[in-house]
């Protein structure tokens, strides 16, 4: 069954909608959507496909998905705002607004270290089982109490499932709403942007089921996985390969959810924003559209430009303990990835954010364009470099 795509592209950038139609045709895709932004204008909003892998439900143009961790960048900006109105200082101890964080030897530890993913907290040192996964006071307490996973601000480890508990905390602690609320009244809101954390029973007929039909095999449960792996020396020359599997597992499935888990009511409902946020590309170009204009959006003013800069501050490009498993450099910003590898086109001090299964928030400041992509069709065989994002991607800059 051919797949449908609907939508709108400015004249010029038929590359994309051809792109897009070759996602479907040549690599798998199920049903996703593709937004491009700039300057508050939508230059490519296209969706198609099936909200569903028994191809029953098309994906409308209203339909919203799992993104994973590409929720990462809302929680991200909302730091980042807290930041621009003078609430927040990168360079300050967290346990400065968050005094139970002191525990454990983590009092020098500062907020640019927890946003650039080298605050050494990577996973739960402790399980988290099904009946914790939403309990944000008793999972931010169990964060605060532990030791890091190794000295802080010596290497980056990709805090894939902690991040949004330890920036989020950080939110509300300052500003007194939960980080799912401020994100809500403070960004996708006033943008008009389809994004939720913690998905209501109104908006359950828009959700389109996560499935993994790429050619890849599932996910493994980290309860399967050995533990001693084949080479003797991790390749980042601290530790050895075990302690970096087992750091990997902390961080990647503790807890473990998969598509099945994602599907749920209870992950819906939830509020676990490292990984749980539901939308579409449209609200995805759109949040990382004020970002590329200098913190506006039409006649809408976010913040001030010079979070742009203060978001794409480098720090130091290393491999990473959790998602560099092939020993690839990466560099982290402020809560996102900057494309000094030039992994998303052309601009190395673009921003990006994907999530598992290959949904990205991407901007390049230089060009002005924001671009979103989410879709149900997952991709687990890597957490970056997604084939359909970067072609999509390259047909943008084919068209500007």
């Amino acid at each position: 069954m051919e797949a449908v795509i609907s939508g709108n592209i400015r004249p010029g950038f038929e590359a994309v909608r051809e792109a897009f139609a070759q996602n479907f045709e040549k690599r798998n895709e199920v049903g996703a959507s593709v937004a491009v932004v700039r300057n508050g204008q939508y230059l490519v909003d296209l969706w198609g496909g099936w909200a569903d892998e028994e191809r029953t439900r098309p994906w409308e143009a209203d339909t919203i998905v799992n993104v994973w961790s590409t929720t990462k960048g809302f929680v991200s900006l909302g730091a980042h705002m807290l930041i621009d109105r003078g609430q927040l200082e990168l360079d300050k101890p967290v346990a400065d607004y968050w005094p139970e964080f002191a525990q454990a030897g983590k009092g020098e530890i500062t907020v640019r270290q927890l946003m650039s993913h080298r605050a050494g907290l990577a996973g739960w040192a402790e399980p988290v089982t099904e009946d914790l996964m939403y309990d944000w006071a008793k999972l931010c307490e169990m964060l605060a109490a532990q030791e890091p996973f190794w000295e802080p601000d010596t290497q980056s480890g990709y805090h894939a499932l902690t991040f949004a508990h330890l920036v989020g905390e950080l939110v509300r602690r300052i500003d007194g709403r939960p980080i799912e609320e401020f994100i809500r009244e403070e960004i996708t809101d006033p943008l008009k942007a389809d994004m939720f954390i913690g998905v209501q029973p109104e908006d359950d007929h828009r959700v389109a089921d996560l499935c993994t039909t790429l050619d890849a095999p599932p996910p493994q449960n980290p309860s399967q996985v050995k533990s001693e792996p084949e080479e003797t020396e991790a390749d980042a020359g601290e530790g050895s390969a075990s302690e970096v599997s087992q750091l990997m597992l902390r961080a990647l499935g503790n807890p473990f959810v998969g598509p099945k888990v994602a599907n749920s009511t209870a992950w819906r409902r939830g509020v676990f924003p490292s990984a749980n946020g539901h939308g579409n590309a449209r609200g995805i170009a759109a949040t990382y559209g004020t970002i590329a204009a200098g913190g506006t959006f039409g006649k809408i003013q976010m913040f001030t430009p010079e979070v742009i800069e203060r978001m794409r501050e480098e720090q130091p490009t290393s491999r990473d303990l959790v998602i560099s498993a092939d020993g690839e450099e990466m560099t982290w910003g402020m809560g996102y990835m900057v494309n000094k590898q030039k992994w998303y086109g052309p601009n190395p001090r673009a921003l990006h954010h994907g999530g598992y299964g290959g949904s990205l928030g991407f901007c390049d400041p230089e060009t002005g364009i924001a671009f979103g992509y989410a879709m149900n069709a997952m991709n687990v065989s890597t957490l970056v470099k997604d084939k359909r994002a970067v072609v999509l991607l390259k047909a943008v800059y084919k068209s500007l």
